[in-house]
């Protein structure tokens, strides 16, 4: 579960919640794409 904290967006909070997750997601993908560019040259 997301624990999400209050603020004055009045957007809905599944809404906020699907939004979270999907940042997460994307987040997890450009860190693994930053490791595996920056593997030394030569492997």
């Amino acid at each position: 579960m997301v624990k999400t904290h209050k603020t004055r967006n009045d957007m809905p909070s599944n809404t906020k919640t699907t939004a979270i997750a999907l940042l997460n997601k994307n987040l997890a993908t450009l860190i693994d794409l930053a490791l595996v560019t920056n593997r030394p040259t030569g492997i």
